[in-house]
């Protein structure tokens, strides 16, 4: 079973960029193709103008879970970073059909957390999975190293139609054409902190990209529930420190069929 070991210097070179590529496979092929294969269906089985966006802990539209996100290869990632007590909040899917002007704009992940005062500590580690190759060409991760601090910036409304969201950070304190890409083989993973400024451009392939990001948090922080914000956590490892409220991952149906299923 694939294991990532993530070195301190690598810990070190993340916490001062805000992300981590690390170009080593995260699950074994196997178990990588049967998911690759359920997802892309999934995305694939939704009415064409869905595909393409966003859906994280969206009741309808939830694909089967229980039995990958607290998977061996992952837990044993996210607990290198996080420490032996962890939870999973949220994750999201990015679907570009071949030929695409679709694009995620500019933006960091905890614009509306801060703003709502959800986490306390605010700090969530992101991982992006990528489930094709990802490269400039096809829309691949762009991100701003070395700006983490905690902050609300500027932003411009953007074509809903042709974006992931519907507006982009456009603040003179951010210089967006010093965003650099982070290119990627299938099945590799990237580390993303919560406020590293990121986008994707469209994808100019013939072959459509799919990637995802799983979201997971301390189990010491606490979630303070608000009312625009309708993620279930769930206790992946350890103790519940901050006392959240936690579901069951055993209420959820399985998606079965990988190395570590019972």
């Amino acid at each position: 079973m694939s294991q990532i070991q993530i070195t301190q210097d690598m810990l070190r070179r993340f916490d001062e960029d805000g992300y981590l590529p690390v170009h080593s496979p995260l699950f074994d092929e196997k178990d990588f193709q049967h998911l690759k294969k359920y997802l892309m269906a999934f995305c694939l089985a939704l009415p064409e103008d869905l595909r393409h966006r966003h859906f994280t802990n969206v009741k309808k539209l939830k694909p089967r879970f229980a039995d990958w996100i607290g998977s061996p290869p992952i837990v044993n990632l996210v607990k290198q970073v996080l420490g032996p007590d962890i939870a999973f909040w949220s994750f999201g899917v990015c679907y570009k059909p071949a030929n695409s002007p679709y694009r995620v704009p500019a933006h960091i992940d905890s614009h509306y957390w801060i703003d709502w005062n959800l986490l306390n500590p605010n700090e969530v580690l992101g991982i992006f999975i990528p489930f094709t190759d990802v490269s400039a060409d096809n829309g691949c991760l762009k991100v701003l190293p070395k700006i983490n601090a905690p902050k609300m910036y500027l932003h411009k409304d953007v074509d809903p139609n042709l974006n992931f969201f519907k507006k982009e950070i456009d603040d003179p304190s951010v210089d967006l054409t010093s965003l650099v890409d982070v290119e990627m083989k299938a099945n590799e993973v990237c580390l993303l902190k919560e406020n590293l400024i990121h986008s994707s451009e469209c994808n100019n392939s013939s072959q459509p990209r799919l990637g995802i990001t799983l979201r997971y948090i301390s189990a010491s922080t606490k979630y303070n529930s608000h009312k625009s914000d309708d993620h279930d956590l769930f206790l992946i490892s350890g103790r519940n420190i901050a006392g959240n409220s936690y579901k069951n991952l055993s209420d959820f149906e399985p998606l079965g069929g990988f190395s570590w299923s019972k």
